[in-house]
């Protein structure tokens, strides 16, 4: 009876420590269900957390080449702009070149002498050379004088000068025996001097003084071939540096009457441009009186 009772009391104790067991395990299989839920958890957030990360890396890198890209055309932008305004200021000063390129007023082949601008009172012409028939000229003029002089007897011509330089007492000279013979036709002192000034200029206002300027003549006594010589001067002149100092019809802007004998030097350069658009040198050198 009592072993009975023994075996009774082991088999709910047994009953007991298993169900304990059962409830244990199933602890353990629930607590173990929650922390592999919360591994996962943390594995999808983390996961989570890691798709954002990259996909935000990669919206920043996206960003950047079109940063990049958009910043180009800027720079490029700039560049042109720099570029424009360069090109402007080159084509201005360009434009300027053009506008300031013109006659140099200090080159000595260009001095301007009329009824408006005299010589200086010091002014000193250079070193003269004799061309023949009694005269000489500035040596810088006179070697082209030669030439334009062998060129024109090749062509079956002849030149006579009948004056080059003159000195200012020697200009002095011609304006008072030209204002004397007009008197002697009767006109005033004043009326003698307005009627010369058409032929000769007052000392210190002629270019003779210069020792640029020629009076030519054919040399020939009877006068033949003037026309012919003339022609061939107004023609080739330019090419040895020379001009027709005063041309017909241009007597309001030079303030001489036409002279086909008169030819001054003045470069071969300046005289190409003034001959060949028929010029006066007022005009080539921009100093033309107002009407």
């Amino acid at each position: 009876m009592a072993k009975h009772s023994n075996t009774a009391g082991l088999t709910r104790l047994n009953i007991i420590l298993a169900a304990v067991i059962v409830v244990l395990l199933v602890l353990l299989i629930v607590v173990s269900g929650q922390k592999r839920r919360a591994q996962e958890e943390s594995s999808r957030e983390e996961a989570v957390a890691s798709r954002e990360e990259v996909s935000l890396e990669e919206s920043v890198e996206e960003s950047i080449p079109e940063s990049r890209t958009e910043s180009v055309p800027e720079a490029n932008s700039q560049e042109e702009s720099s570029e424009a305004a360069e090109s402007s200021v080159e084509e201005v000063s360009e434009v300027s070149e053009e506008e300031s390129h013109g006659p140099d007023l200090t080159d000595w082949r260009l001095i301007l002498v009329n009824g408006r601008h005299p010589l200086p009172e010091d002014f000193e012409p250079g070193e003269m050379v004799d061309i023949g028939d009694n005269e000489v000229l500035d040596v810088r003029a006179a070697e082209h004088y030669f030439e334009m002089r062998a060129a024109i007897e090749q062509a079956g011509y002849s030149l006579y000068v009948d004056s080059a330089y003159r000195s200012r007492e020697r200009q002095a000279s011609f304006w008072e025996a030209r204002i004397r013979e007009n008197i002697d036709k009767g006109l005033t002192r004043e009326e003698a001097e307005r009627e010369a000034a058409s032929w000769v200029a007052p000392p210190g206002y002629s270019e003779h003084e210069t020792g640029l300027t020629l009076d030519i003549s054919t040399g020939d006594p009877e006068g033949r071939f003037r026309e012919e010589v003339r022609a061939w001067l107004r023609e080739h002149c330019a090419e040895y540096g020379f001009i027709l100092r005063y041309p017909e019809g241009k007597e309001h802007i030079t303030g001489a009457a036409f002279e086909p004998w008169h030819f001054r030097y003045v470069g071969v350069e300046a005289a190409r441009e003034i001959m060949d658009n028929g010029l006066t040198l007022e005009e080539y050198l921009g100093d033309v009186p107002e009407e």
